[in-house]
């Protein structure tokens, strides 16, 4: 008698879907784009003053507490007509020569490692390798003309918040056209777009006032590395890690019985 065979994977024959589309979104995508979308994204565009101010104040009593140095709250003109963008204005230092040395010679070693990493990881080495080298220019100006490095901690920490406003108001928009499109279900639909947008707002809250401590500890030396190789680019990395999340979630309701119907042929 023969025994029962589990086919794996590769064995399994799956019908076409050719010619399978999703329904086309109804009335009340319209709602969804309507009642969440556009209100957030307005309230990014017409509340990023207080938002602001009130991140400031928060960022500041906390950098005040740790820090135990002077943290004001100063602010830029953003928007015409719309109000001015607070941000944290805090002092920093300038990395010593031997500090500089130190990481230029870890850059280099570090950038040489990575080309003899296993290419199974090359996407990922690659970018570890502009890392590196972004922050071993920053290494390498330092140490031969240090006085001429022309921004502070101020002006990382403006150029922030217009970024960061600007952010969120991006991934409002992208993230509540892609979730109506591909998540006809209403559950998935609502909750990829909450959980997206709240993502972007408390991890950028919080980045903000980790990345200043930072620079405020350890020297405006890691200002380049911080804005280019770990900065907004992480926004945009959880926004997909969330809405594949959500896409699975959904891909395998339609796949069962229950969410045939959301497939038209």
């Amino acid at each position: 008698m023969k025994e029962n065979m589990v086919p794996d994977n590769k064995s399994r024959i799956f019908y076409p879907r050719d010619y399978r589309h999703l329904n086309k979104p109804k009335p009340r995508s319209l709602l969804f784009l309507g009642i969440f979308v556009l209100p957030t994204l307005c309230l990014f565009l017409f509340f990023y003053p207080t938002i602001t101010i009130s991140l400031s104040s928060w960022g500041a009593a906390i950098l005040r507490a740790t820090t135990k140095t002077v943290v004001s709250i100063e602010s830029v003109r953003f928007i015409p007509g719309l109000g001015e963008a607070s941000f944290i204005s805090i002092e920093g230092t300038t990395p010593s020569f031997t500090h500089s040395l130190v990481n230029a010679i870890i850059s280099v070693f570090f950038i040489l490692l990575s080309t003899q990493i296993n290419r199974n990881n090359r996407p990922l080495m690659i970018y570890l390798s502009m890392g590196l080298f972004v922050h071993l220019v920053s290494s390498l100006f330092f140490l031969v003309i240090p006085d001429l490095f022309p921004y502070t901690i101020q002006d990382y920490s403006r150029l922030y918040i217009l970024q960061q406003i600007g952010t969120w108001m991006t991934i409002t928009v992208i993230s509540g056209l892609a979730t109506n499109l591909v998540l006809p279900t209403g559950g998935y639909k609502y909750a990829a777009f909450i959980v997206t947008v709240l993502f972007s707002f408390i991890f950028g809250c919080v980045r903000y006032v980790i990345y200043l401590y930072l620079l405020y500890r350890f020297t405006v030396l890691y200002m380049a590395a911080l804005y280019f190789i770990f900065g907004v680019l992480y926004d945009f990395l959880g926004m997909i890690a969330i809405y594949a999340i959500f896409v699975r979630g959904a891909s395998y309701r339609m796949s069962s019985n229950a969410g045939k119907g959301e497939w038209q042929w």
